[in-house]
């Protein structure tokens, strides 16, 4: 009979041990999850502002050219380097009219439309994070980095 309460006790305890593995790895599965949701909804709504901010950008360059009679005008703005961490880059599409922000952290692009009467270019094809530029040159805005 004691043998019997010696072997009912240890599988007890072998139970125990083996459900509360089970629990804690399924909480560290669920937290791991979320952590990657959260992640990826703050690398969106970073992009959503910056692209925000650049189509902002480019509007208020066109309004103040179209206003004024001057042919120099800059408009500089201090975009964050990285969005979690990451790079990231901004293409200008003129058909139609958008800022494309990419980064690896969503593995998406971010659209955001912007309205402007005067032709919107890029030296490059890709502008990267930090402090850019809008400015009037020769007819055309210039979107680039500093």
């Amino acid at each position: 009979m004691t043998a019997d309460r010696a072997v009912t006790s240890t599988v007890e305890f072998v139970l125990v041990i083996a459900i509360a593995a089970t629990l804690m790895s399924g909480l560290i599965v669920a937290a791991s999850t979320m952590a990657d949701r959260q992640n990826t909804s703050v690398g969106r709504s970073q992009m959503e502002a910056v692209g925000q901010q650049v189509a902002g950008g480019i509007e208020s360059a066109d309004r103040l050219h179209r206003a004024g009679s001057t042919d120099e005008m800059a408009l500089t703005y201090d975009l964050p380097e990285r969005i979690l961490s990451s790079g990231y880059s901004i293409e200008i599409s003129t058909s139609p009219n958008r800022v494309i922000v990419t980064s690896s952290v969503t593995d998406e692009s971010i659209s955001v439309p912007f309205d402007s009467r005067t032709s919107v270019t890029t030296p490059t094809s890709t502008i990267d994070g930090g402090d850019v530029v809008v400015r009037y040159d020769s007819g055309t805005l210039v979107v680039a980095n500093v």
